[in-house]
């Protein structure tokens, strides 16, 4: 035992500096620990925030598609009261009615109107007095104005459409009628329908994209109100040139080599065109 005790190396002894360095090199190697730590708290902390951000950006995204969603909504919804509105009203022009009264002035019209045996109706008394009746109890609103060319006319607005086109009966085929006390000539006036009128719309801008002599202006208008059909670019018509002699329609596709759309002026009108050439050629030469 002694011989083994003898073998044994003697352990350094633990000078100060010594353990001044192994406490340094230990608080290092805490102080690394920790920073590696706080430093992972801290990225954790900002992907949080991160995430949080985006959860806020998605939930405010939503509130703005709702409050439009909404919006369109009511716009919808006044939009469709003021569509049907439009169609339910009759323009009548040339009629002047007092102010005063004048429900009663406008049933009375429409009953004389309706038993006018010159008129459209040509109704008994029975028969006149219950249709007067019935457009005066679906009266909206009637509104008596004067007008540029006409002088005068009278707005009726009916609660429904059905009662609407009733009151066109008394009108003929050309929405014209002689006053049965008056003789003056009156007319009416019946709103077209969002077709009737995205049809019109059409129509329009294939005539003024069609003319080689319609202004940038006119095209713009054009561009306007076809984006306000949303009809895509690809199918609006392009504008002709001014050497072009194609028919434009609305893409501007062709079909057998030929534009179709607008169309082409009958033979005899051709041949009457090219005699007017021909003679204001001649009285040219001369």
């Amino acid at each position: 035992m002694l011989k083994d005790r003898k073998k044994m190396p003697k352990q350094p002894a633990l000078t100060e500096g010594v353990m001044e360095r192994l406490l340094r090199e230990s608080e290092a190697r805490t102080e690394e620990k920790l920073g590696e730590k706080i430093q992972g708290l801290k990225n954790s902390i900002e992907e949080m925030g991160e995430h949080q951000r985006k959860m806020q950006q998605t939930v405010n995204d939503h509130e703005t598609r709702l409050g439009n969603l909404e919006k369109g909504q009511k716009r919808s919804a006044k939009e469709k009261v003021e569509e049907e509105r439009r169609i339910c009203s009759r323009v009548v022009l040339g009629l002047k009615l007092p102010k005063k009264d004048i429900h009663i002035h406008a049933k009375n019209f429409i009953y004389t109107a309706a038993l006018d045996p010159n008129g459209v109706r040509k109704d008994t008394r029975l028969q006149a007095a219950a249709f007067a009746e019935t457009m005066f109890q679906a009266f909206q609103g009637v509104m008596s104005m004067n007008h540029q060319s006409w002088g005068s006319m009278t707005k009726v607005v009916f609660s429904a459409e059905t009662v609407a086109r009733d009151f066109d009966s008394l009108f003929d085929e050309q929405n014209n009628i002689q006053h049965p006390e008056t003789e003056d000539q009156l007319r009416c006036v019946i709103p077209r329908t969002k077709e009737q009128t995205d049809a019109a719309t059409k129509k329009w801008a294939v005539g003024v994209m069609g003319d080689a002599a319609s202004s940038d202006q006119k095209k713009e208008e054009v561009r306007k109100a076809l984006q306000r059909l949303d009809i895509p670019l690809s199918e609006q018509p392009q504008p002709r040139a001014p050497e072009g002699n194609g028919d434009l329609v609305m893409g501007g596709t062709e079909r057998d080599g030929q534009q179709t759309g607008i169309p082409k002026p009958s033979p005899r009108i051709e041949q009457k065109g090219k005699k007017r050439m021909q003679v204001q050629n001649g009285s040219t030469k001369q």
